[in-house]
């Protein structure tokens, strides 16, 4: 929190809760966030179809986001914003300053973001127990979303422009939602170039991928079958419904 405001002028966190009056604003932003699952798996699925090359990079970088942000948990550890200030489960003082800031804010939060809170509390920390089962630094959210924007732009221009539009939302909805700090964002960022640049040295340094149809075999039989899907789908569908007929005739024979 002391990050953020010596980088931002503010508290982030809570300076956004401002827009919770703003209903389109307040859903967009809220719906950014949660809706990161369902944009990497568009942006799989997409590549899945595009090509296969591209899709290994993709999933290789998105794990190894993973593995270069695993030691910032232990070096860095954070509570979340609403963990700390909303719930403060160590039950530590809160600077006077940062208490003045939050107080406004705590009972404007909008019922979205509140009953998200809600349920990640119900999830719970352990303080009792010496540990806590969410960190902050850097945002996996902006790792992955970052991956995202990234290969849309792979996939076609204007895909990523529309992922563009996503990207920006999704990072003030990461601290909209107070899981996130605005520091965090900035981590997440550069671990997600990393991982790109990471594995795109690593695959421009070996062979082509595609000279190792056992590398990720599971995905070129994904691969292979939507394909042939897509070419067949038609006559899939009447020879279903003609076997679906012919089973609800015998049915009222």
């Amino acid at each position: 929190m002391y990050l953020d405001h010596t980088l931002f002028g503010v508290y982030v966190p809570f300076w956004l809760q401002k827009f919770s009056h703003i209903p389109i604003l307040d859903f967009i932003l809220f719906k950014s966030y949660i809706f990161l699952s369902v944009i990497t798996s568009v942006i799989f699925v997409l590549l899945l179809i595009k090509d296969i090359d591209i899709l290994r990079r993709f999933v290789a970088a998105f794990f190894l986001a993973i593995m270069l942000a695993t030691p910032s948990y232990y070096i860095f550890p954070a509570l979340t914003p609403f963990e700390m200030y909303r719930n403060n489960v160590t039950e530590t003082v809160i600077p006077e300053n940062i208490q003045t800031t939050i107080t406004p804010y705590l009972e404007e939060t909008s019922p979205r973001v509140a009953g998200l809170i809600d349920g990640i509390s119900s999830m719970g920390s352990s303080p009792e127990k010496g540990y806590f089962h969410v960190s902050t630094f850097p945002s996996m959210h902006i790792a992955w979303g970052t991956l995202a924007l990234y290969f849309s732009f792979l996939i076609s221009v204007p895909l990523g422009v529309v992922a563009s539009f996503w990207y920006v939302f999704n990072i003030f909805g990461a601290m909209y939602t107070m899981e996130h700090y605005g520091v965090d964002m900035i981590g997440g960022a550069l671990v997600g170039m990393l991982s790109i640049a990471i594995v795109h040295y690593l695959f421009t340094r070996t062979k082509k991928s595609s000279e190792y149809p056992e590398f990720f075999y599971g995905i070129e039989v994904f691969h292979r079958d939507l394909l042939w899907l897509g070419e067949n789908y038609r006559d899939i569908f009447r020879k279903v419904k003609k076997f679906l007929k012919s089973d609800i005739r015998i049915l009222f024979e």
